[in-house]
């Protein structure tokens, strides 16, 4: 796979993220053509991953951290993965929150709708309401986004050799 293959395959599932603070998160590095702007890293992201099922199989923080230094080459102490860990976890939450109330609003308002059709009135409306919970739900995923660089999780450890397999 290609530099250009990897990135657009990163970009679709992790996106790029806005530059907030000067801790670069792992997983991710500053854009040489916009330093406010990082980019996914494939790899990392992917390795953070397996290092998140290692978790829930009981491995430790620390011995996982070392794993995914020494495989990526990219120093993350156990603060740091666990910090990246939870803040994952919260966001996720979030975003199903978010699912299912846009879902109870959206069934509450095509039930109106059907309603005003029902009686002669004009459904318009809804129309608009659409584009504007569609705008919403964007400026949330955006903020989300947002948020995902704020994690700290480059702090620095030599790497160890071993494995957490």
């Amino acid at each position: 796979m290609g530099q250009a293959d990897a990135l657009a395959m990163a970009e679709s599932k992790w996106g790029r993220a806005p530059k907030i603070s000067r801790v670069i998160p792992f997983g991710y590095v500053e854009d040489p053509n916009d330093n406010k702007v990082l980019l996914p890293v494939l790899f990392e992201l992917q390795t953070l991953e397996r290092g998140k099922e290692l978790l829930a199989k009981g491995y430790s923080l620390r011995s996982v951290a070392r794993w995914i230094t020494a495989k990526t080459g990219r120093s993350i102490t156990y603060e740091g993965l666990r910090k990246r860990v939870e803040y994952d976890r919260s966001a996720g939450q979030r975003r199903k929150a978010l699912a299912n109330w846009i879902e109870t609003i959206l069934t509450a308002a095509k039930d109106v709708r059907d309603f005003d059709i029902k009686f002669g009135r004009d459904p318009r409306w809804y129309r608009e309401f659409l584009l504007r919970l569609h705008e919403e739900a964007s400026r949330q995923a955006s903020e989300d986004t947002d948020e995902a660089g704020r994690a700290d999780t480059s702090s620095g450890v030599q790497a160890e050799s071993g494995s957490a397999d």
